[in-house]
């Protein structure tokens, strides 16, 4: 049965989905999803995740655009989807079927975007010691668009047949070589000796004027482009009927689409995940989300309120196994200082016999994660998410799932990002927030609070805003009581209250660096240099200074073991319009040096 679903597919060295067997491999996974999917897994590979440090105190606005800066930065290198099937059994036994995939992204068009790929040394070499096939990612990774990218191609095709009815101006030299050329074209036209009629060495503005004119004078002739070597192109012009010339336009318009879902290649998979809205798993999926978002869809949102409401649009049910891992009922079942790393918790889990009811097998046609461990490979990572959330679900109850259904674990926050609603803090966790009054200092206060520093925590985040931040462990409620008088040192307001006065600060701040990255891309033209001829003159040095030794304009005169040399040199302040203002070896008075 799953050799007939998958085909050739399920070849264990085929698992790895690259450009030559993607469209094999779209088919099988679509052929999945239309069953009875219990979740889907994923998991991703990226080129870095390097950015603004971290910090406890980060509101979850700050969090989110730290991350939206990374997710923005890097990029995808695999992307792990592990489809989940239940099998009918007899209870209480519970069997899964899983079909694991990796696949490998490589973009080759981005418009829109920064035309670069952004590779973290530090990442680089946790890939090379986990023996990644760079030559693969590079070689044959699956091209992808987002959805405005995607646009932009529809976009600029209409614009550019649109484009060839607007007059075309030649210059004097053009207008002789065409003449000639159409000379030529009519020659062939009526005197019709050959099927075709091939015009070489013209660029490309000249070849738009070609396709205008010809169009306009031989609608009986097609037009099309011919590759001569790497870069040249040929104009070959064939006689066609009126049927033909149907026939020619409606190919080429399907080889248009067919091309444009080539280049779009794994974005047509986040569509399908995203029309079967089945529940999508993750282990600590942040930056997941953020990453398939940001490739896959759209720039992110500039607020983290937008961002939540687009991705739970595109995936209403999201789950962490992070937050399922410490759910009080599973941790009964580990190891008391079990290490919450997915890959410490499969390892676990799959060597447990209190577990043995829930049976996850992979499918027979996907077999190479059967017999070896491939962590940090993201087709593996997200079998073994998977593989964990079923074990671990099937020992809590639908109410303690549907207390972390949408609430993802945020690295070192006393918060979860919560999809759907506000964030609250953690019930273990008190944060305090308070200005300084003048002449005080956080010192002051931890003086004030130091018999408690076992449970309390104070810092400085900015200019005089303190966070203390108090653990609910024994003795918490007389940190409390002594709070009451440090009224002298700050000025104490809720933690919501500073959320909320901190987002509106930084959704301005995000917007005016998109804004400024936007005027970037957009290259406007930059003012012209005057020409040395229109520089003023240097001012006449006075008689006990040294005339400027003669340069190039543009260049600087010096001397490296007695040999003059020239190069280049900026912009000094203090100085007249186009010279440098530099100085000479003591006693050597200032210089003016000319520049262009």
């Amino acid at each position: 049965y799953q050799r007939r679903v998958h085909g050739d597919i399920g070849n264990q060295k085929e698992m790895d989905v690259v450009k030559s067997n993607f469209e094999e491999a779209y088919a099988a996974i679509e052929a999945l999803l239309k069953k009875d999917i219990a979740f889907v897994s994923v998991d991703c590979e990226f080129t870095g995740i390097k950015g603004k440090p971290e910090l406890m105190t980060d509101t979850p606005d700050e969090r989110y655009d730290k991350m939206r800066f990374v997710a923005e930065r890097f990029q995808l290198i695999q992307i792990g989807v592990c489809i989940f099937i239940i099998e009918a059994c007899v209870p209480p036994e519970k069997k899964y079927v899983a079909y694991p995939y990796n696949i490998y992204l490589f973009p080759e068009e981005r418009p829109g975007s920064q035309n670069n790929v952004v590779f973290d040394l530090d990442t680089a070499n946790f890939h090379k010691q986990q023996k990644l096939d760079f030559n693969k990612w590079i070689y044959e990774g699956v091209p992808y668009l987002n959805e405005r990218a995607e646009k932009t191609l529809l976009t600029k095709a209409n614009e550019e047949r649109k484009e060839d009815n607007e007059e075309l101006k030649l210059t004097e030299d053009d207008t002789k070589k065409m003449g000639a050329i159409l000379e030529g074209i009519q020659k062939w036209y009526t005197e019709g000796a050959k099927d075709e009629y091939i015009i070489s060495d013209l660029n490309p503005f000249l070849r738009k004027y070609m396709y205008q004119k010809v169009e306009e004078a031989y609608p009986a002739v097609h037009m099309d482009s011919r590759a001569k070597g790497k870069y040249e192109k040929d104009i070959v012009l064939k006689k066609v009927t009126e049927e033909e010339r149907k026939v020619i336009k409606e190919t080429k318009k399907l080889e248009d689409i067919k091309e444009i879902n080539r280049k779009s290649g794994a974005r047509r998979l986040f569509q399908l995940l995203t029309k079967m809205k089945a529940p999508i798993i993750g282990h600590n999926p942040l930056f997941d989300l953020l990453f398939i978002f940001s490739h896959f869809q759209d720039e992110l949102p500039l607020s983290l309120s937008d961002f939540k409401a687009q991705i739970t649009s595109l995936f209403p049910t999201i789950y962490d196994t992070m937050l399922v891992f410490s759910n009080e009922k599973v941790r009964k079942l580990l190891p008391t200082k079990q290490s919450s790393a997915l890959g410490a918790v499969y390892q676990f889990l799959s060597k447990s016999s209190e577990m043995s009811t829930i049976s996850v097998a992979i499918g027979s046609a996907n077999s190479k994660y059967l017999s070896n461990e491939h962590y940090h490979e993201a087709g593996y990572d997200a079998y073994i998410t998977g593989y964990c959330f079923a074990k671990m679900t099937n020992y809590i109850t639908k109410d303690d799932l549907d207390k972390v259904k949408n609430q993802l674990y945020s690295f070192r926050t006393p918060y979860n990002i919560n999809l759907v609603g506000r964030e609250e803090l953690h019930e273990s966790t008190i944060i305090c927030v308070g200005k300084l009054l003048e002449g005080k200092t956080c010192d002051d206060v931890n003086e004030r609070l130091k018999e408690y520093k076992e449970i309390c925590y104070s810092k400085i985040v900015e200019e005089k805003t303190i966070f203390i931040i108090i653990k609910r462990q024994e003795g918490y409620e007389k940190v409390l009581e002594k709070m009451k008088t440090i009224g002298d040192l700050v000025t104490l307001a809720e933690w919501k209250k500073y959320v909320d006065d901190k987002k509106v600060k930084i959704e301005m701040d995000a917007r005016k660096d998109r804004d400024q990255r936007d005027d970037r891309r957009r290259k406007p033209p930059g003012k012209k240099m005057p020409s040395p001829e229109k520089l003023p003159p240097p001012p006449k040095p006075k008689e006990e200074e040294r005339p400027p030794p003669s340069a190039t304009p543009g260049y600087q005169l010096t001397y490296g073991n007695g040999q003059p040399s020239y190069y280049p040199f900026f912009v000094m302040p203090s100085a007249p319009q186009g010279y440098s203002y530099s100085y000479g070896s003591y006693p050597r008075p200032p210089q003016y040096q000319r520049f262009t």
